[in-house]
């Protein structure tokens, strides 16, 4: 965030402050008789260099969707084309995002997730906003929300609402049950059997316990069955995942879609006039989260 609003930042910064902070701050002696200030700065060394490891990382991966160049020590912010990585930059730093003005982020980044999906899919691929607070046309309860997205997807033959008998008929909860979006492909002769992708938004710190959120059953419950095809599960998050979590999460939560695979997808859908009339509340929103104090912890790399 700071090589963003400055232009540039020492790319170690992140470790000095948590060093300033006691972060890293450790016993004075341990029982070897290392120093203190020893200890401390073999700490701050490994910080460091993780860091730096981190970043090249992320720059190997993204390529020149990445929008930093790590030179020396220094971290060169280049903006991005759409203003995509920025605005996930911004949503995994905000301190809170159910108070205003942040709370238009995640609300933001439901819709904004699900047309990227439909984009990438490909063409013909529709979607339909489900996530809590939902616009009144898609259904201010999940109930009304189910039933309006049973007969634009397939006329009422699939996602039709037949809820187990111990459940309400009606239920008067206004949630999403863990649905944010749902993007399908219409069939070709209008039966059933369409593909549908289920998705889940995790905008949170906590978005590591949120893998298993998202079940079949649970969604089936309310239907018995929702799709004649078991739809795809689509887990999403603006944090950058590290290799291992981003295994985790696809053995977990279904098909993931992190900050980095976002990004990219929305850089290859540019030239797309969806996208582009995207930019300019992209970059409204990330300067809401660009004037939140941010803390990074000495095991977090922000950028």
């Amino acid at each position: 965030m700071q090589a963003v609003t400055s232009g540039l930042a020492v790319a170690s910064a992140g470790v000095y402050d948590d060093l300033l902070s006691g972060a890293l701050e450790d016993l004075e002696h341990d029982e070897g008789g290392e120093q203190h200030w020893s200890r401390q700065d073999r700490a701050l060394d490994d910080e460091v260099g993780a860091t730096t490891d981190e970043l090249n990382r992320r720059a190997s991966l993204l390529g020149p969707s990445y929008p930093f160049r790590l030179e020396g020590g220094s971290l060169i912010y280049e903006p991005s084309a759409t203003g995509f990585y920025e605005y996930f930059l911004g949503i995994s730093l905000t301190p809170s995002l159910t108070k205003k003005p942040f709370v238009a982020l995640p609300r933001s980044f439901e819709r904004i997730v699900a047309l990227l999906v439909q984009i990438h899919l490909g063409e013909n691929w529709k979607f339909f906003h489900t996530g809590h607070p939902r616009a009144s046309a898609s259904g201010t309860t999940f109930y009304s929300s189910m039933l309006k997205l049973s007969e634009i997807s397939s006329d009422n033959r699939e996602w039709r609402w037949d809820p187990d008998p111990r459940w309400p008929a009606k239920p008067g909860i206004g949630g999403d049950q863990g649905l944010d979006f749902v993007v399908w492909r219409p069939a070709v002769d209008r039966r059933i059997g369409q593909i549908y992708v289920v998705g889940q938004c995790a905008c949170g710190n906590d978005w590591p316990t949120k893998f298993t959120d998202l079940q079949v059953d649970k969604v089936n419950k309310w239907f018995r069955k929702a799709t004649e095809v078991e739809f795809t599960r689509c887990f999403t998050t603006p944090f950058m995942l590290s290799d291992g979590n981003f295994a985790i999460a696809h053995n977990e939560a279904g098909w993931t879609l992190d900050r980095a695979r976002l990004t990219m997808m929305g850089e290859e859908a540019k030239d797309d006039p969806r996208v582009q009339c995207l930019r300019p509340m992209l970059t409204h929103l990330f300067e809401i989260a660009s004037k939140a104090p941010v803390g990074v912890a000495a095991s977090t790399v922000a950028a």
